[in-house]
């Protein structure tokens, strides 16, 4: 699409780097940022953290319980989603890799498993409905 409407290819990297200073960045030098931000800012930056320091933690999970492949394209989705300046939207596009959503149900068949993951993710919608409604979404 970007080469048919713009000319380019590379249209959405060059407009990624102009406007919002990201680029090409080794997930081992930028997982400190989003680390070292927690205590000076709100609860924007902390899902950015618990994503995509713990996307990295469920890898070795899934290469015992989940087919090769299914690991390898959700470790090539982390490795994608964190090459980067900052990190921005690592939840959203980790919760689109389906290997996840396969390794979160298996974990998922244990009551015990099932219920706080059921209560977690409950909360965290109110809490950022919540910031929604009051209009401090993000930033």
């Amino acid at each position: 699409i970007n080469w048919r409407v713009s000319g380019s290819p590379w249209t959405f990297l060059e407009t990624s780097r102009a406007h919002w200073h990201k680029a090409f960045a080794w997930p081992w030098t930028t997982a400190w940022q989003p680390l070292g931000q927690l205590a000076h800012v709100d609860a924007v930056f902390w899902p950015e953290a618990v994503a995509g320091l713990g996307g990295a933690l469920v890898i070795p999970w899934m290469a015992r319980r989940l087919p090769p492949m299914w690991t390898a394209l959700y470790a090539a989705s982390w490795f994608i989603a964190t090459c980067s300046t900052f990190w921005l939207s690592i939840p959203r596009f980790l919760l689109v890799a389906f290997p996840l959503i396969a390794l979160l149900a298996w974990w998922g068949r244990r009551w015990w498993v099932h219920v706080p993951l059921v209560g977690a993710s409950v909360g965290v919608l109110g809490f950022y409905s919540a910031r929604f409604v009051r209009g401090v979404w993000a930033f």
